[in-house]
């Protein structure tokens, strides 16, 4: 079974009463209509409804110029992080470069004296650095 929407005909006198319903100028003649015609029922509905929504001043907008400030300044964040993102994979690269030399210095040479195990483990951090210096800049000329 196929279900469709049915327009609701039109009236002639939708007009006068939304706008009644707009303005809350009720003739009697319009408030019978609107109790016997449903088009009109329904259009009055909506009106008064949004009629009621314009009113109510909880509602604030702000000032264009604000919007367009904030979408600039979202805009150059947006740049930012996408700039950015060549960096954050390389310091997570970075990282696990470290991590697993670490566990390389660790188990190999387990019986060095504490100042190898020092020496090495700065000179693979400094290695880092650069490698990571290195990602950045070519990262920062495309």
């Amino acid at each position: 079974m196929r279900l469709t929407m049915q327009p609701t005909p039109m009236c002639e006198f939708e007009s006068a009463v939304t706008a009644a319903a707009r303005s809350g100028n009720w003739t009697p003649e319009l408030t019978a209509h609107r109790s016997s015609c449903a088009a009109c029922a329904d259009a009055a509905l909506v009106a008064e409804y949004l009629a009621q929504e314009i009113s109510d001043e909880s509602v604030v907008v702000p000032e264009a110029g604000l919007i367009w400030w904030r979408s600039q300044v979202r805009a150059k964040l947006d740049a930012t992080d996408k700039a950015l993102e060549p960096v954050r994979w390389a310091e997570r690269a970075a990282m696990a470069i470290f991590v697993l030399g670490a566990a390389y210095v660790a188990t190999v040479v387990p019986g060095g004296s504490g100042a190898t195990t020092a020496v090495l483990m700065l000179s693979l951090l400094l290695a880092l650095a650069a490698a990571g210096s290195v990602v950045y800049f070519v990262g920062a000329r495309k």
